[in-house]
C-alpha cells in the first residue's frame, strides 16, 4: 500500500530534534520552508527547490530584536545529516553572535592631555 507525507512536517520535525539535542537552557525558535530557486545544471537552468531554516535566539540587549540565522538546503527531501549539520552550525553561530554582542564596547585610549606632534610631546 502507498503512502502519502507531508514532507514540510517531516522537516520541521527533524529540525526540532536537532535543536532540541543542543538547547543546553537556552530557548530558541525555528521556521521551515522551501523555494523553488533556478539553478545552472548541465542541462542548463532549471528550478530546483531549497529548504530554508530559520533559528531564533533573544538577543543579550534589552529591547532588541531576537538574534537570527538562516541556512540553505538545496535538496528536495534534506537527510537528517544535512539538516543536524546546519542546525549546529546555525547553533553554534548564534552562540557566536550572543557573546560578541554581550561584550562591552572596546573604551576608546586613555588620555592624558598630552598631544603628540612630529613624535615630540608639546
Amino acid at each position: 500500500m502507498s503512502e502519502v507525507t507531508d514532507q514540510s512536517a517531516e522537516v520541521r520535525e527533524q529540525v526540532a530534534e536537532a535543536i532540541g539535542m543542543r538547547t543546553l537552557g537556552v530557548d530558541y525558535g525555528f521556521d521551515v520552508c522551501w523555494m523553488a530557486v533556478q539553478a545552472q545544471t548541465a542541462q542548463g537552468p532549471r528550478m530546483m527547490p531549497v529548504h530554508m531554516i530559520l533559528i531564533t535566539r533573544r538577543s543579550p540587549l534589552l529591547g532588541q530584536p531576537a538574534l537570527s540565522h538562516m541556512a540553505q538546503i538545496p535538496f528536495a527531501r534534506p537527510t537528517d545529516a544535512q539538516i543536524d549539520e546546519q542546525v549546529a552550525e546555525g547553533l553554534r553561530l548564534l552562540a557566536e553572535l550572543f557573546e560578541t554582542l554581550k561584550k562591552p564596547p572596546a573604551a576608546p585610549p586613555a588620555s592624558n592631555g598630552l598631544v603628540l606632534a612630529k613624535g615630540r610631546r608639546s
